[in-house]
């Protein structure tokens, strides 16, 4: 339990009550030394704002995180986010997807073996294979004597008395 005040009227308590149905709003001061309670009733636009019951503005409006929309369309080929396993993991699945449906933020992948997956646009990482090189021009033969090494191998001549 709280120490009582020495005195009425020095320590005060203030607090407020609505918006009511009718647009109104109730400031309650009490006193703490004898509990005596002073309501008075304000009609005032101005308190809808916060500025009366925090002392300062309060914002309506959130700012912009500056959030870019994802690039990502039906047909590309992604790699999707994974679960950190251990400090060897990597963070993305190595096995590719390709996008096959877009629903605002949520893309469908899908994998060569038929494995689907939907997840938001923050768990998918574009990456863009390079088309292979097909050479027809120039065939390489298949060479007809292996190459060996040109050093020539020594016995150590401590070993000479077991080698022939």
């Amino acid at each position: 339990m709280s120490e009582l005040p020495d005195a009425p009227w020095t320590y005060l308590s203030m607090d407020f009550c609505g918006p009511f149905p009718s647009g109104h709003f109730l400031m309650v001061i009490m006193d703490e030394y004898s509990r005596y309670p002073v309501v008075e009733t304000l009609n005032c636009n101005f308190c809808k704002s916060g500025k009366i019951k925090f002392g300062r503005n309060i914002k309506t409006k959130l700012p912009s995180r500056n959030a870019e929309p994802s690039d990502l369309k039906i047909g590309d080929t992604v790699l999707v986010k994974q679960e950190k396993q251990n400090k060897l993991s990597t963070p993305y699945n190595s096995n590719p997807y390709k996008i096959v449906e877009r629903k605002g933020t949520m893309l469908t992948a899908k994998r060569d073996d038929g494995h689907t997956i939907t997840r938001n646009s923050l768990f998918y990482k574009q990456v863009k294979i390079p088309p292979t090189i097909v050479n027809c021009e120039k065939e390489q033969e298949p060479s007809t004597q292996l190459r060996t090494s040109g050093r020539i191998n020594k016995a150590p001549v401590y070993l000479k008395d077991y080698m022939k």
